[in-house]
């Protein structure tokens, strides 16, 4: 009924040729590879927003993940210090959605809850972030639920003379040294641009002292090519990266204890990552009939190994390798946007079972998902924009998703016989906003959205026989369907003298989540669960942003967030729901930051204040999380920053900042690692 009554406003809207409005904060845009039609573009909102990493600037970059708590409502929740997953709106991993220039991070292994896959992606490597929260599948695609992140590259310039730059970061509580190191250029035909980064993060030191087995190390390198060509602007890039001894700490006995939480068994618990991505990418002006036309070609490798040693010292070696092909096409005519995404994945996982003497016990059917499995993900997109009068525009949206999942080899949990599955499931996920400028206050903008959106299962819902969070083990399950959402939201912003404020509020009401229940049995020492379509519920709650610029030296930002949710969950294995929390909700947030560039001086300095509200609204699940969440809820915290920054010359620039600067010993909710203590950073940048 949503989808029907969304498409019905869609074509109620739609009869005007005028030109699309995309409404972004103000911000210099560097060149860059992203395709002509994106998914911002699509469904434009004023929530949207984007960074650009500068030394000079003070943003906590130690990682993509927790680069993201530069965005309003985003909380970051980290299993360990390699291992970080953003929330946005109440949703992570499964329920949001990464594009890299324009293609899908392939989720297609991605498991409920957090995971670790962003903290493959180097934010050194990219030009800018672009965040758009809230329920945008129909713009981005299935499982756009709690918001959609893009990172961009930079495109090479062919007429741009050859010149380079060395990036670096340094940090004491962290103990890390890193940085890139990156060529440009050209000769009027063709641009190159070329970057490899190389980190090294030592043991953590918190405010309760130093974390042993958190240290890990990562490197990356990436090059893009560009040239034009019939009229054809062409890209094409490679880039890879490695995450390696990535350490689940909480698991293991050298994990830290915080409030009271529990200390894990194992003796060693290790995750390396590989990923690699090849890119095709054309655009053309005028193609004929039409105003722009854009391609992507592109393969995406990802691999994971895990080293599990048990207290008894029984070890598993698991892992997957997971290859995925895609193909997107996307156009313009006059004030339409149309187009279809594809990506289709096969994945081999494994296995391999050791005895506590060190000899080999045998191979398992499969590794944490289906072996010999993959899934096709096909999508088609149609998208509207018009101005109905001088005051107010309109922008819909409408897209089609269609998945098939398969695998050969999925052990059964209660024979372990080998099992295959094979499900097609498709689903509409539409959007609809208005947006009224006021007609006395040009500085005055109101927005409202009524979207629906989908998420598709995918291979780890139906295959995955893997631990699940501390103490529980996810088995297969294949009786899954669509998870189907209807979300509400209202934005306002407004700009007079030297205030500017943002204010959002939203609702999503959620239909059939995948939800997992306990079984009642037991599997290699863990309660057994599986997933079922049974979580109704609802999430609301409010994010924004004040801003005040008295003088041009001086500048004072908040930006603050708060939500609610529950769902209907299975607390034990009687068949009676009880309508609990979601898992793992973000406290209360709030950032205020205040800039100050003396008269006449080039460089700043900075104070920020972060703060956290307690959060002791847990589902059963919360509470079973004895190694990450204490008992009662996560505490509070408040942290203040100091930062300075100077560009020392056209072609250098420095950037100083003192975190947590009175050492405060706090954990982000839901984490199994307690964050830096008292933290001396130093960025810097040497262009030649």
């Amino acid at each position: 009924m949503a989808s029907t009554f969304m498409l019905f406003l869609c074509a109620a809207l739609s009869s005007d040729d005028s030109n699309s409005v995309l409404d972004l904060p103000d911000m210099v845009v560097k060149p860059s590879s992203m395709p002509d039609v994106s998914a911002f573009e699509l469904s434009p909102s004023l929530a949207q927003d984007k960074i650009q990493l500068d030394p000079t600037v003070f943003h906590i970059d130690r990682s993509l993940p927790e680069l993201m708590q530069a965005f309003p409502g985003v909380h970051i929740q980290k299993t360990g210090h390699g291992q970080g997953s953003p929330f946005m709106r109440g949703f992570t991993g499964q329920r949001t959605v990464l594009l890299v220039d324009g293609i899908r991070f392939d989720d297609t292994v991605f498991r409920e809850g957090p995971v670790q896959y962003w903290n493959t992606l180097d934010p050194e490597s990219f030009a800018e972030v672009l965040f758009s929260p809230g329920l945008r599948s129909a713009s981005a695609g299935s499982g756009a639920i709690g918001g959609v992140v893009e990172l961009i590259s930079s495109r090479p310039d062919p007429s741009l003379l050859w010149s380079g730059s060395v990036r670096g970061r340094l940090a004491s509580a962290e103990r890390s040294s890193g940085g890139r190191l990156q060529l440009s250029g050209g000769d009027g035909a063709i641009g190159l641009e070329c970057g490899v980064n190389l980190r090294s993060f030592g043991d953590l030191r918190t405010g309760d002292g130093v974390q042993p087995r958190t240290g890990y190390e990562t490197s990356a390198l990436d090059f893009r090519l560009a040239w034009k060509s019939g009229g054809v602007d062409w890209t094409v890039g490679h880039d890879r990266s490695r995450v390696d001894d990535a350490w689940r700490t909480h698991s293991t006995i050298y994990g830290q204890s915080f409030e009271g939480t529990t200390i894990g068994s194992d003796l060693r618990r290790v995750l390396d990552h590989r990923r690699e991505r090849t890119i095709l990418m054309g655009s053309s002006r005028d193609p004929g009939d039409l105003d722009d036309l854009s391609w992507t070609f592109s393969r995406q490798v990802q691999s994971e190994s895990r080293d599990r040693v048990r207290s008894d010292g029984r070890r598993d070696l698991q892992g997957f390798d997971l290859v995925g092909f895609g193909f997107s096409v996307r156009a313009e005519k006059n004030n339409w946007s149309f187009g279809l995404d594809s990506l289709w994945s096969r994945a081999d996982s494994t296995r391999l079972n050791f005895a506590s003497d060190g000899s080999f016990t045998g191979a398992s059917i499969q590794g944490p998902v289906g072996d010999d499995s993959g899934r096709d993900l096909v999508e088609g997109f149609v998208s509207k924009s018009h101005s109905l009068s001088s005051e107010l525009e309109s922008h819909v949206t409408a897209r089609w998703s269609s998945s098939r999942v398969f695998a050969d080899r999925v052990a059964d949990p209660a024979t372990d016989d080998i099992l295959s599955m094979d499900r097609t499931l498709d689903g509409l996920s539409t959007s609809g906003a208005l947006r009224w400028t006021s007609p006395k206050h040009l500085g005055t903008t109101l927005e409202g959205r009524l979207s629906t959106g989908i998420r598709l299962p995918n291979l780890s819902d139906f295959t995955r026989f893997d631990v699940a969070r501390s103490g529980e083990v996810e088995v297969p399950a294949f009786g899954l369907n669509p998870e189907e959402f209807f979300g509400v939201e209202a934005s306002i912003r407004e700009q007079r003298d030297s205030w500017s404020w943002l204010f959002t509020a939203y609702y999503t009401a959620i239909d059939g989540m995948i939800i997992r229940r306990p079984t009642g049995e037991v599997i290699d020492g863990g309660a057994a669960v599986t997933k079922q379509n049974a979580g109704d519920g609802r999430l609301f709650g409010f994010e924004g942003s004040l801003t005040w610029s008295p003088s041009p030296n001086l500048t004072w930002r908040t930006q603050f967030s708060a939500q609610r949710g529950d769902v209907d969950t299975f607390p034990t294995t009687d068949d009676v729901s009880v309508n609990e929390p979601i898992s793992r909700m973000a406290p209360a947030l709030m950032t205020s930051t205040v800039r100050w560039f003396p008269h006449g001086a080039l460089w700043h300095v900075e104070g920020r204040v972060r703060w956290s509200d307690l959060q002791d609204r847990l589902s059963s699940r919360d509470q079973a999380d004895t190694q990450r969440i204490p008992e009662g809820g996560t505490p509070g915290w408040t942290v203040l920053d100091l930062g300075w920054g100077v560009p020392l010359d056209p072609e250098s620039s420095v950037g100083i900042a003192l975190e947590n600067v009175f050492d405060v010993d706090y954990r982000r909710h839901g984490s199994g690692v307690n964050e830096p203590g008292r933290n001396l950073v130093v960025r810097f940048e040497q262009s030649f």
